[in-house]
């Protein structure tokens, strides 16, 4: 009498690889899902960083500036305290800024456009009015999620700010 022992045959073996493929694809798409959406948060934080900025230069009337550092993800908030520039403190910086110092999950600054890695805000009065605004750099900031997907920040000279 022969064992009850056989191997899987063709069609088993072909419901099995079909089996690991789809698990596969499913979780490839939720990766890539989920690095756009590092790469989308990272950008979201720097315009508001940067909305911010500006507010805060135009409330206290005193030019404020974020330095990116490209190829890490190290960015720093100043304030000019009339001789030099100064990191700047309290409510401007936000926590994910304030606690660890560079953007969250790995995220980098990729490349940015601003003169000197410089994004400035830079209160002025308009004239004829009692109306303080805030003048930019124009330019954009690249960010990059560890997998590899890029947004852009961009900035215009009159403080509109927005993720492309």
């Amino acid at each position: 009498m022969m064992c009850g022992r056989r191997g899987l045959t063709l069609i088993e073996t072909l419901v099995v690889m079909a089996a690991v493929l789809l698990l596969a694809s499913v979780s490839m798409g939720t990766y890539r899902a989920l690095e756009g959406a590092r790469a989308r948060n990272a950008a979201e934080q720097i315009a508001s960083l940067m909305r911010r900025v500006v507010q805060v230069a135009w409330a206290e009337r005193a030019p404020h500036r974020i330095v990116f550092a490209p190829g890490t993800g190290t960015v720093r908030v100043e304030r000019w305290d009339g001789s030099a520039w100064r990191e700047a403190t309290g409510g401007i910086v936000p926590d994910w800024l304030y606690r660890a110092g560079a953007l969250p999950n790995g995220v980098i600054v990729e490349s940015n456009t601003y003169p000197g890695n410089v994004f400035l805000a830079h209160p002025y009065a308009l004239s004829g009015i009692a109306q303080l605004s805030a003048s930019t750099t124009p330019g954009q900031v690249t960010v990059r999620s560890p997998g590899g997907t890029s947004l852009t920040v961009e900035s215009g000279e009159q403080g509109d700010i927005r993720v492309r």
